[in-house]
């Protein structure tokens, strides 16, 4: 901007406007007078310059002035003597002087004011403009850096003050002046390109920071102007470009006008290089030949008649027979410079041209065809409509044919003249052009693909054997270039468009199965490349590469039954199958003891298994690495990796974050990293960076990981759920690195302050925010491996600022840890794996709460029962659990934990019960009546326990079986712990109903019988009723038996509540009922008509 000085002189006198105005109208009358008089003009122009140059105004009077004056004295010097031509030449090296010194100014007005005056100067002695050259070169490229450095300025700017508006304003008028001042010196100085060569280097320079770093369209359009004159030119010819600079010139150009939204700009650009194909030369072969890719633009131009005048430079290249096409395609043109789009649209465009334009359209016979629409010809008439245009009904038919009002029979009738006029010219050409124009419409990519699949197979199989052989090679080629990775978040894109295109072809050019694989991978093409597999892994079974990529593939989509049945295929050896087997069926420890074997069985040198593939071995490993993880085995994990270091160093690196190795996991991790996806090797980073306290890197590599895990996500499918779950997964864990990075702050905050940590929200949501239960245990192990670092490190800082207060806050950390600890316990052991909940719970010995017994009852309690229910399960450990509860101190729970723990110990001595009585040894029974002793204590102690209910009446029940009639009490115990069991709605209880029935008809006839009848009915009042619907047709049965009544009762019970499940098979059985007595059925009808 001006400085005062400056700003005082932007309105100049009116004066010196005046006096060059009059000066202008006498040069036009009397030339001379100028001549006569340069001295005094020295003295009006001399304040002109030097005071008011920054003017605008000033500017263009001098410049009308100055243009005129300058072709008068041009004139008169012509004609008159060395004097007069010395005094002309004297005034221009005035003029000369005084625009050098405003071209060096620092001010941008003054330098436009300069660079205005010396462009007038230069239309009228050109040698005059050429000893400025080197100062407008550097003069351009100062005022370069100043642009550039002021568009920094302006993107990392943030103006909050109040002036900010008005420097905006006053900042982007002098970027104008700038952009003026630009302008002006390529005007200038392009047309002396012969100029000296550091003076040359500075202005194309410029000129290539200018295509890159601009964006005014002006401006842009003038370069586009130069640079088109410069390289149209004959190389010889003045001013001359070298090849290089002139291919750098359009490839940059090519390049960075296309990130431009400019459209007037990529036309003006595109007309340039249409010109220099257009006009071809013998001396332009070279520089062709390097521009393509500027050409290639020029087909996805969205000026229709500029991409069509492309496209025929590009067509009459081509051969148009088939083969010609297809391998032009396939094979010749480099397609780099299109990667960033669907250059199918261009590959159709090529297929479809090379048919006849002029053929007849016609359908095939096969086609399906509408009637033709007949009208009738009353109608007709009455709408003057020819019978040429439309058929007319036959008379037959006329009566039948349908009336139609007068407006649709007029808009039919000028239909059939249309279709009439159409068909007369229906060629293929007139079919083309509007499906080329939608080919080409941006959001035409679906129409795009569909069209190429069905025309590509058509032309394929139209090539001979020999043709298609030749071709197979460089199709490989091309789906194996490196810049379709341009599109890979597109969908649809090039390469699934190749292989849908590839899956229809007949015969099947012979993909390699690693390049499928790749495709599949990067380019969302799973649905596309694995039916290729499979075809060419039943065409070819005798080539292992199939398989082994249809097994990777299936792997990474998460479709286990698939990549077993690919391996029940391919495997050699039976047990391999076997052990696949298990693992389906998720019997983790038989597979793991299946795979162990296999590979102890081979590392003996057993004649069966020394020739294994390498392939199964790898399986066998990766079988037992997998069943490690699934079983919780890390530490067997972690030996087994620390023994093999160099070939499971993903394994080494996960088992090293788990223990809280950090120092094993930065030796390994930059020289190993590459073997992991992006996402986990950005994820084992911010591990260790938050273990470190860097906590910004924490957040930056967090950040790239989940960009990396979003395009993962991308390139899967997008409806299979097994693929996405591991990355579900993914994100979870960066939430809660994210928010670990958070509670770091926290505890740095509360540290340096010697205050009590914000947590509890964060903790709240751990808490709610767990894997489902189905989950398998590797992800649910990864979340807690990581919160019990958290946890710990919680721990140590509240220790440190807890005071006598809050002497239950340093045990925060122990509390949530307890409580993680419990829960995966608990999920192992509903996912039927007792042995890693046992192992998990054994963790917890070691745990020190940092409190009293009191401490944290519901963590203590939930990991007795996981731990004892986990023996149950397992005959082995039932002592073991039995020694547990035994041994724990229950005095502090409340009654109904305390009842629980006693119906634990029950179901353990009754398994150990069970267990004895199936080996055959004594004391099975002292060990089930100890145990039903127990149940009927847990039952004293807290009724509401439907699981002790079942319990003791199972008991009661095999008691009653066992000693059948010695002591009849049983039947009515049993039957009552069944129905307090459904009471309380245990979910085995509606299993035991048909027992309860069993039980009452055992009991016709027997002294007991009215007793066990009376204890029904009492019961069944507390019972829910839907419970007895599936045994409708049961207690129908019974009410002609001695229990009826009661049943009679229930079943007015159910007709009030379920009136429609009971009616049908209550009157099914009322009319059973009467056939068996011989009476004919009856009809129901209302009271008012009987009798």
């Amino acid at each position: 901007a001006p400085d005062k000085a400056g700003a005082a002189s932007a309105e100049p006198p009116s004066g010196l406007l005046i006096g060059l105005s009059i000066l202008r109208a006498i040069l036009s009358k009397q030339p001379m007078f100028l001549l006569r008089n340069l001295k005094q003009l020295y003295n009006l122009l001399r304040p002109a310059f030097q005071l008011h140059i920054e003017s605008q105004k000033m500017v263009t009077a001098l410049c009308g002035f100055l243009s005129e004056a300058l072709a008068a004295l041009s004139s008169i010097a012509a004609t008159g003597g060395a004097p007069v031509v010395a005094e002309v030449s004297a005034f221009q090296h005035w003029l000369s002087e005084i625009i050098s010194s405003g071209l060096v100014s620092s001010k941008e007005l003054q330098v436009y004011g300069s660079l205005m005056l010396l462009q007038v100067l230069g239309a009228h002695a050109r040698d005059a403009v050429d000893g400025h050259l080197p100062a407008l070169g550097k003069m351009l490229q100062r005022l370069l850096k100043e642009m550039v450095s002021r568009r920094d300025a302006a993107a990392t700017a943030t103006p909050s003050t109040v002036g900010a508006a008005s420097q905006t304003s006053t900042q982007a008028e002098a970027d104008g002046t700038i952009l003026k001042c630009i302008g002006l010196a390529i005007q200038i100085g392009a047309p002396r390109l012969e100029m000296s060569g550091e003076t040359r280097k500075l202005y194309l320079s410029a000129m290539f920071t200018l295509i890159e770093k601009t964006d005014d369209a002006e401006l842009l359009l003038l370069i586009v102007k130069v640079i088109s004159a410069w390289v149209r030119a004959p190389p010889a010819t003045p001013p001359s470009l070298s090849l290089k600079e002139r291919v750098t010139f359009i490839l940059k150009m090519a390049t960075h006008f296309e990130q431009l939204p400019l459209p007037e700009l990529h036309s003006a650009f595109l007309h340039t290089v249409l010109r220099l194909f257009s006009e071809a030369k013998e001396e332009r072969s070279e520089l062709l030949k390097k521009i393509e890719p500027a050409f290639m633009l020029g087909l996805r131009s969205r000026d229709a008649a500029l991409r069509l005048s492309f496209f025929n430079l590009l067509n009459k290249r081509i051969g148009h027979a088939i083969s010609h096409r297809l391998t032009f395609i396939i094979s010749q043109q480099e397609w780099d410079s299109l990667s960033g789009t669907l250059w199918l649209r261009q590959a159709t465009q090529l297929l479809l041209a090379a048919v006849d334009s002029e053929a007849a359209l016609a359908l095939p016979s096969s086609a399906p065809q509408l009637p033709p629409l007949r009208l009738v010809p009353l109608e007709l008439a009455a709408h003057t409509v020819t019978a040429s245009t439309v058929s007319a009904a036959p008379p037959a038919a006329s009566a039948a044919a349908p009336s139609v009002s007068p407006k649709v029979a007029s808009m039919l009738a000028a239909h059939a003249v249309f279709l009439g006029e159409w068909s007369k010219s229906n060629t293929i050409g007139g079919l083309m052009a509007p499906l080329v124009e939608l080919l080409h419409d941006s959001s035409s990519s679906a129409f795009a693909t569909e069209l190429w699949v069905s025309i590509f197979p058509q032309m394929w199989n139209q090539l001979s054997a020999t043709e298609q052989h030749k071709c197979v090679k460089p199709l490989i080629n091309l789906l194996a270039k490196s810049y379709h990775l341009k599109q890979h978040a597109h969908n649809p894109n090039v390469i699934q468009g190749w292989l849908q295109a590839i899956c229809a072809c007949k015969p099947l050019p012979k993909i390699p199965a690693g390049l499928l694989k790749h495709l599949a991978k990067h380019y969302n093409a799973w649905h596309l490349a694995i039916p290729l597999l499979v075809h060419f892994a039943e065409s070819y079974p005798e080539e292992t590469q199939w398989y082994d990529a249809l097994s990777e593939l299936y792997g990474l989509l998460g479709d286990r039954d698939s990549n077993f049945a690919v391996w029940n295929r391919r495997a050699v050896h039976d047990e391999t199958k076997y052990a696949l087997s298990l693992e389906q069926f998720g019997s983790w420890h038989a597979a793991q003891a299946a795979y162990a074997e296999c590979m102890n069985r081979w590392q003996a040198g057993q004649m069966a298994l020394v020739n294994t593939p390498k392939a199964e071995l790898s399986l066998w490993e990766e079988g037992i690495v997998r069943s490690a993880k699934a079983l919780n085995q890390w530490e067997l994990l972690s030996d087994y990796a620390k023994a093999w270091p160099l070939a499971q160093p993903s394994l080494l690196m996960e088992c090293a974050w788990k223990s809280a190795d950090w120092e094993r996991l930065r030796s390994i991790f930059y020289s190993k990293h590459s073997l992991l996806p992006q996402s986990s090797v950005k994820m084992l980073q911010t591990y260790a960076a938050i273990h470190d306290g860097k906590l910004q890197e924490a957040e930056a590599r967090c950040s790239e990981g989940i960009q990396s895990a979003l395009v993962h996500w991308n390139s899967l499918p997008t409806v299979d759920v097994a693929s996405h779950t591991p990355l579900l997964q993914t994100f979870q864990q960066f939430q809660e690195l994210q928010e670990s990075a958070q509670m770091l702050m926290e505890l740095n905050n509360a540290l340096r302050n010697g205050t009590m940590p914000e947590l509890a929200s964060i903790l709240l949501t751990w808490r709610e925010r767990l894997p489902n239960v189905w989950e398998e245990l590797p992800a649910w192990n990864d979340l807690v491996s990581w919160r019990n670092h958290m946890f710990s490190h919680i721990n140590n800082v509240l220790a440190r600022v807890a005071d006598a207060n809050n002497s239950s806050l340093p045990s925060l950390g122990y509390q949530q840890m307890l409580w993680t600890i419990v829960r995966f316990a608990h999920v192992a052991r509903r996912q039927q794996l007792p042995e890693a909940c046992v192992s998990i719970i054994a963790k917890i010995q070691s745990v020190n709460t940092g409190s009293g017994p009191h401490s944290d009852l519901g963590n203590s309690f939930a990991k007795l029962r996981e731990q004892a229910r986990s023996c149950l399960q397992m005959p082995s450990y039932l002592a073991h659990g039995l020694h547990a509860l035994q041994s724990a101190d229950i005095s502090y729970l409340p009654a109904r934990k305390k009842a629980e723990v006693f119906q634990l110990k029950g179901e353990l001595m009754l398994a150990t019960a069970a267990a004895a009585a199936a080996d055959g040894s004594a004391g099975d029974r002292e060990a089930m009546h100890e145990g039903a002793k127990l149940i009927s204590t847990a039952i004293q102690m807290h009724s509401d326990m439907p699981k002790a209910w079942l319990l003791w009446g199972e008991f009661c029940d095999s008691m009653h079986r066992d000693d059948y009639g010695a002591e009849p009490q049983w039947a009515e115990r049993a039957l009552s712990c069944y129905m307090m069991c459904s009471q309380l709605r245990h979910n085995r209880s509606a299993s035991m109903l048909p027992r309860v029935l069993a039980l009452l008809d055992e009991a016709e006839g027997e002294p007991t019988a009215s007793a066990l009848a009376q204890t029904f009915g009492r019961l069944c009042d507390g019972m829910a009723i839907w419970q007895w619907l599936p045994w409708l047709p049961q207690l129908l049965q019974g009410l002609g038996k001695y229990y009826g009544p009661y049943v009679q009762f229930l079943l007015f019970r159910m007709a009030k509540e379920y009136p429609q499940a009971l009616y049908y098979p209550l009157r099914d059985f009322v009319s059973d009922a009467a056939s068996a007595r011989g009476e004919p059925p009856r009809v129901w009808m209302p009271a008012s008509r009987q009798g």
